[in-house]
């Protein structure tokens, strides 16, 4: 399924990909195709329904992976060597889901909602564009989960047609300051103008 930006531009087309339980604590998220694997989520970070599980490369065109509806739960370690670009075949484990680590059931259904039922306050992206959460790929991310943030502070950047905006924290609704519950896109995602970016809770 592509998405398309309101001027014609078509954005990475997107794959949700493939679910395989093990068990009533671990959940595998298998590849929907042949292709090359990359931008894989780090170890512990919190994934949910919509959100990015890497990018898999066919034929040299980038699809973002989604994680399907009921899939939820912390990224396990990887096991043996993270390539940057890993070649997969269709059905195989990309990553496993600590379905219960780190989260209670209230987070656990938070999650389940996905993005778009977020519960608590949302920044949402301003334009469409590609969503950065450092300013350079060898510096710190903006932000994190759990950091306090405040009024005018920089959250990402968005590029559009290779340019790059400064996303501010700031809009009706936002509390000041605000705690950070999950940062929705992953680091170089695509996302459409009113994409969730940022859920907050007040601090």
């Amino acid at each position: 399924m592509s998405r398309w930006h309101e001027d014609g531009r078509s954005q990475s087309p997107e794959l949700p990909v493939r679910v395989r339980a093990e068990g009533d604590a671990r959940l595998w998220l298998c590849a929907p195709a042949v292709g090359l694997w990359r931008e894989r989520p780090a170890p512990g970070a919190r994934l949910f329904p919509g959100a990015s599980a890497g990018t898999l490369e066919i034929l040299g065109v980038a699809h973002r992976l989604r994680v399907p509806p009921g899939a939820a739960g912390l990224v396990l370690p990887y096991e043996g060597p993270v390539l940057a670009r890993a070649p997969v075949a269709f059905d195989d484990p990309l990553l496993a889901l600590d379905l219960r680590a780190g989260m209670s059931q209230g987070e656990t259904a938070a999650a389940a909602s996905g993005p778009a039922q977020a519960g608590g306050p949302v920044l949402r992206a301003p334009t469409s564009g590609r969503f950065y959460r450092r300013p350079a790929p060898d510096q710190d991310a903006f932000v994190a989960e759990g950091d306090v943030i405040t009024a005018g502070q920089v959250v990402g950047l968005l590029e559009v047609m290779k340019t790059f905006s400064r996303l501010t924290y700031e809009g009706a609704g936002l509390p000041s300051p605000a705690r950070v519950l999950r940062l929705l896109p992953a680091d170089g995602d695509d996302v459409d103008e009113g994409d969730p970016i940022v859920e907050v809770e007040p601090a």
